[in-house]
C-alpha cells in the first residue's frame, strides 16, 4: 500500500511539472485536475482554475471566438470524437498561439465517454519561428541573383527560384548533391574544379570570390561571379555556406566595348599627325604618340627615361 502511495505522488509530482497543459474535464467540461506549472506559468492560481467551466477559464474568456471553439471542441469529444487545433489565444497584452486538443476517455466497455483528457501546448515561439524563416525564404526567392546554402558535406541544400527557374529544373533536381556537380557547372571541367575549390576553402573559413561560366538547358554559357561565405553558429563552428551568384554577362559587354573602343582610340592617336601626350598629376609623362616624339627628336624610351 505504501508503494503504490509513493507511486501516486511520484506521478502526481511528475504531472504537475509538466510545463505542457495537461488536465482532465468531466463530461460537462468542467476541470478536475491539471498540472500545476503549467497553469502558473501564467501567473494564474492553480485554485481558481480548478473546478470551473473550461470555456470560461482564463486562457479562452478574453476571446469569444476561443472561448466558442473550445465549447465546440467539448461537445464533439463527448461524442467521441478526438478535437485538435491551433487556436490565437489573447492574455492580458499578449497574444499567444496555442494547440488544443482534446481526447475522449471511454469506460471499460469502450461505450461511454467518461472524461475528456485536454493537452495544450504554447506554440507562439515555433510560430514566430516558422513566420521569421518564411519571411526569409520569401526574400531569398524574390532575390534578383543566385542564392543557396551548401552543407558542411558540400551539398546543396536550399536554393532560390531564379536559380530554378533561369535553369528550368525542379528543387528535388538541383538539391542533395555536390554544389560543384550541379548541371549548370558539369559541362565545363574548369568550372567544377573553380566551384569545388571555392566551397571547401568557405568550408574551412575563408570567404571566396571567383568568375566562372554556368550553362543554360539549351547549352549557352553565362559569365557568372559567384561570391561563397562561411555560415557559423554561435560558438564559432562552421555550419554551411552561403552562396551568391550574379550573372556579369553585361559587364563582360561593357568591358569588350571599352577594349574595342580604347583600341580604336590609340589607333588613332598613334596615326594622328598631331602631337599629343598625356601626363598625371605631377607632370609625369605617362603616354605619347609616335608624333610627339617625332617633332621633339627623340625616342619614346628617352623621353619617359
Amino acid at each position: 500500500m505504501k508503494d503504490k502511495f509513493s507511486a501516486a505522488i511520484g506521478i502526481k509530482e511528475y504531472v504537475d511539472n509538466l510545463q505542457i497543459f495537461n488536465g482532465l474535464l468531466d463530461t460537462d467540461g468542467k476541470l478536475l485536475i491539471a498540472n500545476r506549472a503549467a497553469i502558473e506559468t501564467f501567473g494564474i492560481s492553480y485554485e481558481n482554475v480548478i473546478g470551473i467551466y473550461f470555456p470560461d477559464s482564463y486562457w479562452w474568456s478574453s476571446d469569444p471566438n476561443a472561448k466558442k471553439w473550445a465549447e465546440d471542441a467539448i461537445q464533439k469529444a463527448k461524442k467521441g470524437e478526438s478535437v485538435i487545433s491551433e487556436n490565437t489565444v489573447r492574455l492580458g497584452e499578449h497574444d499567444f498561439m496555442i494547440q488544443l486538443s482534446l481526447q475522449p476517455v471511454f469506460d471499460n466497455a469502450g461505450k461511454k465517454v467518461e472524461y475528456l483528457v485536454a493537452e495544450g501546448q504554447d506554440l507562439t515561439h515555433i510560430k514566430k519561428t516558422e513566420n521569421e524563416l518564411n519571411r526569409s525564404y520569401k526574400l531569398i526567392n524574390t532575390s534578383s541573383v543566385f542564392t543557396g546554402i551548401i552543407d558542411t558535406d558540400g551539398n546543396l541544400q536550399i536554393v532560390n527560384q531564379k536559380i530554378l527557374d533561369y535553369f528550368k529544373c525542379s528543387k528535388k533536381d538541383a538539391t542533395g548533391l555536390p554544389f560543384w556537380e550541379c548541371r549548370w557547372f558539369t559541362p565545363s571541367s574548369v568550372s567544377v574544379k573553380t566551384i569545388k575549390s571555392s566551397v571547401n576553402k568557405a568550408l574551412h573559413g575563408k570567404t571566396t570570390r571567383t568568375e566562372v561560366k554556368v550553362f543554360t538547358s539549351d547549352g549557352g554559357e553565362v559569365p557568372t561571379y559567384f561570391s561563397l561565405t562561411p555560415m557559423r553558429d554561435d560558438s564559432g563552428e562552421i555550419i554551411g555556406v552561403s552562396f551568391e551568384g550574379i550573372i556579369i554577362s553585361e559587364i563582360k559587354e561593357k568591358e569588350d566595348q571599352l577594349i574595342k573602343s580604347e583600341t580604336m582610340y590609340r589607333e588613332l592617336v598613334t596615326h594622328m599627325n598631331e602631337g599629343l601626350v598625356i601626363t598625371d598629376e605631377k607632370n609625369n609623362f605617362i603616354f605619347m604618340n609616335p608624333r610627339f616624339c617625332e617633332m621633339l627628336g627623340y625616342t619614346q624610351k628617352e623621353i619617359m627615361g
